[in-house]
């Protein structure tokens, strides 16, 4: 390319070797004997008798073996014999040995270049930029292996307008360009040591500087390090408020939304979502509102707050139909069923999921149509039609087969692991989890990890199987800390918390428990608070402690009515009667059972409504 600052950095160039002089703890007969090897040595090289260059320096590091010069050239001498894997190894150890040294980046990209490793390489050489940006070797070497790497498609017209521009001897600019396109093609953890060179090198430009900081978030979340990218959104955040940017202050806000709701911090996310709302309609940009809309029905959703979660999934509805997006329709209409079953509204529900695959289906939309069923499924499981649950769900299966989506294969095989474990079938219910963990382990998926891992969990603890289940419970543990998941840590605590109970060791599931329920606050996730009331309710009392055991169950029932949770609501009036009458005191369960009987009733459940006539009567006769 003319213009451009292109030099070779083949396997095969010339090398320029450098001549070290031995450290300062060398005595003098070893230095004459170290200083005669790298002559011989460096000769050797010159000659082209790379075999003899690398015995030679090999005999001078046994002499000086912190000297990372020798490591340098001995890799040059490697790379020259086709040994790339070992020349590689030397320029790593001579970086190591002196990370402010640019010559040792060169020799590391270069053997990384040899061995086709091309993203690696292309780190390599921007990391050595980020020492010592005036390196016209490094700057060169960087373009070089940029247009002989799968990028060269979309790199070589860019690097034509950064010539035209005079900007291709700016290193900030080449090498954010390099991260740009290594995240674009899915190369994460090389686009974060490309991208982060370029910050250390450093722009006067603002809009530059928020362009690397979106870019280093975007690549940090893909690896799921969400620390690190919740700090880059709130560096673009930031720039983008300096310049005055309110469309990219409203793409940082919804960013930092989407982070915080999977890192559990569920407040954090409804403040970041309400500002992407307001600076989306200040802009008049209906499809980042649409976007904003759903996220918080999705926030509102998992802290238990429906009616405004069911009023911003609406608004959505309304807002995409304006637009004409019907496959948005489609899902947001799905969304609003997915409140309505959290509500108990379960004819809402299935009317708003039938509408869902009847406008899938007339799309064409096999994904869509998936979700619906998913969708329907998961209302039947509500309602207890367990047959019906599992055609759903199986219609999923099939759908994901036929499409080759392993993660909507995984989320039929969760579905069906649930309808059979509700359904009392645990040997079905652990087969299907196991496929679960299976797609999970193939597609290297830690999110689906961890929930397969907790399904399995419960299923092993309802088999009786205590061990096998706190070791699943512990590694979804371990993946949620791993992920940052607040929420998934919450789960975990809370199923080792069973697991502890069922084998009756209730002093340690009371421990899990109270982990569970910081958690919980935490997030302002009420719906997990409650549940967890009513686990170290159960505990308490296995203990004989009924006033504590009281006092969780009557917390769990007041936030189940809070919430409007019907089925939440029926347990715990059943617990609060049963707990009542262990002690004696049957008068008192009497009003317990009453609405629990009433509750049953309303629900269909016919099991439970057995049970409260049961205990109802139990309490009268005594």
């Amino acid at each position: 390319m003319a213009g451009m600052i292109t030099r070779e950095t083949d396997c095969h160039e010339p090398i320029p070797i450098v001549e070290p002089t031995g450290s300062a703890s060398l005595g003098a007969a070893s230095r004459a004997l170290f200083v005669e090897k790298v002559r011989a040595s460096n000769a050797a090289c010159q000659a082209g008798d790379f075999s003899t260059a690398v015995a030679l320096y090999t005999d001078a590091l046994t002499l000086d073996p912190a000297n990372h010069i020798l490591y340098s050239n001995r890799s040059a001498a490697r790379l020259k014999q086709g040994q790339f894997a070992a020349a590689l190894q030397d320029a790593t150890r001579a970086r190591e040995l002196c990370p402010n040294w640019p010559k040792a980046y060169y020799r590391q990209g270069v053997a990384l270049q040899c061995l086709g490793r091309h993203g690696e390489a292309l780190a390599a050489f921007s990391s050595g930029l980020g020492v010592e940006p005036t390196s016209r070797q490094l700057l060169a070497a960087l373009v070089e292996a940029s247009l002989k790497s799968p990028l060269r498609v979309t790199l070589e017209p860019t690097f034509r307008q950064l010539e035209a521009m005079k900007l291709d001897q700016s290193p900030f600019v080449l090498i954010s360009v390099v991260g740009q396109e290594l995240l674009a093609a899915g190369q994460y953890q090389a686009a974060v040591t490309v991208l982060e060179a370029a910050l250390r090198i450093g722009s006067c430009s603002l809009k530059l500087r928020g362009s690397v900081f979106s870019a280093l978030s975007s690549a940090h979340w893909a690896l799921s390090q969400l620390d690190a990218a919740i700090n880059y959104m709130q560096q673009d955040l930031a720039v983008a408020k300096s310049l005055g940017d309110t469309a990219g202050e409203c793409r940082a806000h919804g960013n930092l939304g989407a982070a915080y709701f999977s890192q559990g911090s569920y407040k954090d996310a409804l403040t970041a979502h309400r500002y992407q709302l307001v600076l989306a309609m200040k802009c008049k940009d209906t499809q980042a509102a649409a976007a904003a809309l759903t996220s918080l029905g999705h926030v509102y959703t998992a802290i238990g707050d429906y009616p405004n979660a069911l009023a911003s999934h609406k608004q959505c509805v309304q807002l995409v139909k304006q637009m004409g997006d019907r496959l948005q329709e489609a899902r947001e209409i799905g969304n609003v069923g997915a409140v309505y079953l959290a509500m108990g509204e379960f004819d809402s529900a299935v009317d708003c999921h039938t509408q869902h695959l009847r406008l899938a289906r007339r799309l064409g939309d096999q994904v869509e149509e998936a979700r619906a069923y998913s969708n329907l499924g998961s209302s039947y499981h509500y309602r207890r039609n367990f047959s019906q649950a599992i055609a759903y769900h199986e219609n999923v299966l099939r759908i994901a087969q036929n499409l080759g989506d392993r993660a909507i294969e995984a989320r039929a095989y969760a579905g069906l692991g649930h309808a059979a474990r509700c359904a009392g079938d645990y040997a079905q219910a652990k087969k299907w989890h196991e496929r679960q963990l299976d797609v999970a382990l193939a597609a290297r998926d830690k999110v689906g990890e961890g929930r397969a891992c907790s399904n399995l969990g419960i299923v092993y603890q309802l088999l009786g199987e205590h061990d096998a289940a706190l070791k699943l419970h512990q590694a979804h543990l371990s993946i949620a800390r791993q992920l940052q998941d607040k929420a998934g840590m919450g789960r975990a605590y809370g199923n080792i918390g069973n697991a502890y109970s069922a084998a009756g060791f209730y002093e340690q599931a009371i421990k899990y428990h109270k982990q569970e329920l910081t958690i919980s606050k935490e997030v302002h996730d009420r719906s997990s608070e409650a549940s967890t009331h009513g686990n170290l309710a159960v505990a308490y009392q296995a203990l004989g402690a009924h006033d504590m055991a009281l006092f969780h169950y009557r917390a769990h029932l007041g936030i189940a009515r809070e919430l409007k949770d019907a089925a939440g609501e029926a347990c715990a009036l059943l617990n609060l009667g049963n707990c009542l009458s262990s002690r004696g005191e049957f008068a008192q369960a009497v009003p317990y059972y009453e609405q629990h009987l009433m509750l049953s009733q309303e629900l269909g459940d016919v099991t439970a409504e057995a049970k409260a006539c049961h205990f109802l009567g139990y309490a009268h006769y005594c």
